[in-house]
């Protein structure tokens, strides 16, 4: 964000000799309304209102968005006009590409990938990436956001979290580490198989009782423990209480996973083979 990495990035262009053999467009000023296309409104007339002399007049704001010297992404003067003019630019970037107009566009002052849609963070105000991906989306079915930088891409990843029309490939330093991505998902990961775990158990447990409600020989009474099972084409014959082997009352479960289980032409006279509704 520092104005002196922007110059120290042109003067390195222009002494290598790559600027003289690049496009250079002036960038329109991204609009509130454009801006809005994800942010929310009301933290965009906060980032257009307020400024280092009017900070204290938005102590609610300022810890509702994160912005102000209590976080890592302070109020300087001129906030606005820079987010505008490089949000602009990456939207500019979009609209040469989908007319075909440019193959490759950069935006030097541009990457700002950290921004929510109402929360500023790491430095980064309007998330100027998602702007221009949206614009891409309109000529374009899919795209690709590729992110290589010692931190996550976690602001661009976020937007387009629930959708399969963008890809997020970020390479980024993991661990105890700004925004410390990756110590919040292996913790979802791990909430989320404990809660798979539960959730099979207890559908197994209830398939585990719904076959034994039915699990009736014809006389009316329930099964035993088989003392012997056989299994011939997909259909089971087990003891009841009261007499001689006799097939299973219900058709439907006579052709469920318990006959496939257990081995066509052998016997068993262990525990009944757990239930399945494969």
């Amino acid at each position: 964000m520092k104005p002196q990495r922007l110059r120290l990035t042109h003067h390195l262009l222009v002494a290598s000799g790559v600027y003289s053999r690049l496009k250079v467009v002036r960038p329109h000023e991204a609009s509130q309304a454009e801006m809005e296309c994800f942010h929310l409104p009301d933290y965009v007339q906060f980032i257009k209102r307020v400024s280092p002399a009017t900070e204290s007049e938005f102590e609610r704001q300022t810890a509702r968005f994160a912005v102000g010297k209590d976080s890592d992404s302070p109020v300087f003067t001129g906030l606005y006009e820079f987010m505008s003019i490089c949000a602009g630019a990456s939207i500019d970037a979009a609209q040469q590409i989908n007319h075909g107009q440019a193959d490759v566009c950069v935006n030097w002052a541009g990457g700002l990938h950290h921004a929510k849609k109402a929360e500023a963070s790491g430095f980064c105000y309007i998330n100027d990436i998602v702007l221009c991906i949206l614009e891409l989306l309109k000529y374009h079915a899919r795209v690709l956001y590729v992110d290589i930088d010692i931190h996550h891409g976690d602001g661009v990843e976020e937007a387009f979290y629930t959708t399969d029309r963008v890809m997020t490939c970020s390479f980024h330093q993991t661990g105890d580490f700004f925004p410390g991505s990756r110590l919040l998902c292996t913790a979802a990961r791990r909430a989320n198989d404990k809660g798979a775990k539960a959730l099979a158990q207890s559908r197994t447990l209830a398939r585990a009782r719904a076959l034994a409600a039915r699990s009736t020989c014809r006389c009316g009474k329930a099964w035993t423990t088989p003392r012997s099972s056989t299994c011939t084409n997909r259909s089971l014959t087990r003891l009841c209480k009261s007499s001689s082997p006799q097939p299973w009352s219900c058709a439907a479960a006579r052709t469920r996973s318990w006959a496939i289980a257990w081995a066509c032409g052998t016997s068993r006279s262990t525990a009944t083979p757990w239930p399945s509704t494969t």
